[in-house]
């Protein structure tokens, strides 16, 4: 089976569209071809049975239309059993297919909720935002009816689109078994010092990094030695700044450590340095339907949880104890949750031994790659008899 894998927004080296759906589906034996935009120059040669095809990368947002006018093209060009599309914006792209390559599953990976995450969007104006989200509700849900095929990654955005008439699959975010190594073997431990508090992720308003920053200053007057440690692209680069400087007005700056995009194959020696992982995710937006891979990267690592008290990641870490739920409105209850931590390292050992055994046991990604297979071959057989 062949399948191309489309995006006009993900880097070649996505999480989820090259290190979990296309190593894995090309090491089942099927030949895989990635087209994405800019695609590094180590990476372009096909191995392991993943082929590249690269497209311009639009400099700015008024030009991705370039981008997505060179992924259809180049679709067309790369004959598939399978195209998946994994950005709202390539549904129209996926229409075309659907009608000019009749022989060959259309999918769309509804990989978040878009309307809801349009509410969060910084470049658009607060004012046009509710509207904007309507507008993208509606065509969203309108063009999906003309794929065969999508794959959704938690239950709530899957319900979301039951009224569309297209036969629908979970295929959850989990890490794989395989990358994540030896990281599965060696529980989270505190025996006293620095405690170190690790991110990874956008450094985002909505993120909550200032609220963390506030709950770092909070432990410091209490006492606490504590350190703390943010991987990730700042959104937008001009936040930067604000963040710092509140880094700063707390005299923070020996104590708040601020690290690049850390690649894949790198994140879990990061990880296992920290003793606590951290996800505020701000109330509103898709955050209370969201389920970030990196809540799971967390617990392969063995690092008990401090993260937003509601929606799915609420539940899940309540529920298989792995973790404290906090108000991350409050840096004061962020400090308290982390602080618990600090003043039990038994706990500490125990939850993040927990979080490896459900990553073991189901949280992985080999418990999804079954599924999406048997979803791409019935889907192939519906289409051809």
């Amino acid at each position: 089976m062949h399948i191309a894998l489309l995006s006009s927004v993900h880097p070649a080296l996505d999480m989820r569209i090259y290190h979990r759906a296309a190593k894995y589906l090309a090491a089942r034996g099927h030949r895989v071809t990635l087209i994405v935009p800019a695609v590094p120059a180590d990476a372009r040669a096909s191995a392991n049975g993943i082929g590249f095809r690269p497209v311009w990368k639009a400099t700015a947002r008024p030009w991705r239309w370039i981008t997505v006018t060179q992924v259809f093209l180049t679709a067309l060009r790369t004959p598939a059993d399978v195209y998946q599309v994994h950005n709202p914006e390539l549904l129209p792209v996926a229409c075309l297919l659907r009608w000019l390559r009749p022989d060959s599953l259309v999918v769309y990976d509804v990989q978040e909720d878009f309307p809801q995450a349009i509410l969060q969007k910084y470049w658009i104006h607060p004012r046009l935002r509710n509207l904007v989200s309507r507008v993208a509700d509606r065509v969203e849900k309108k063009l999906s009816r003309y794929v065969h095929l999508l794959l959704h990654v938690t239950e709530p955005i899957a319900d979301k689109f039951r009224p569309v008439q297209t036969p629908q699959v979970l295929v959850k975010n989990y890490p794989p078994l395989q990358e994540v190594g030896t990281a599965l073997e060696r529980p989270c431990r505190y025996a006293g010092g620095v405690f170190r508090i690790g991110y990874a992720g956008g450094l985002a308003e909505i993120r909550g990094v200032c609220e963390l920053i506030e709950a770092v200053a909070a432990l410091m007057r209490r006492g606490h030695p504590v350190e703390c440690h943010l991987a990730g692209p700042w959104a937008p680069e001009s936040y930067r700044k604000d963040v710092e400087n509140l880094v700063d007005s707390r005299g923070l700056a020996d104590r708040v450590f601020f690290h690049p995009v850390i690649p894949y194959e790198r994140i879990w020696p990061f990880l296992q340095q920290m003793h606590v992982g951290v996800i505020l995710h701000q109330p509103g937006g898709q955050h209370a339907v969201a389920l970030p891979r990196r809540l799971f990267e967390y617990m392969a690592a063995g690092l008990p949880l401090v993260v937003h008290d509601y929606g799915l990641v609420g539940e899940l870490v309540r529920n298989r104890n792995v973790g404290l739920t906090v108000d991350v409105t409050r840096p004061e209850a962020i400090a308290d949750g982390i602080e618990y931590f600090l003043t039990h390292p038994t706990e500490v050992a125990r939850m993040g031994a927990l979080g490896q055994r459900w990553v073991r046991e189901q949280y992985n990604w080999e418990s999804q790659l079954d599924g999406l297979i048997a979803a791409y071959e019935q889907g192939l057989v519906r289409l051809r008899r």
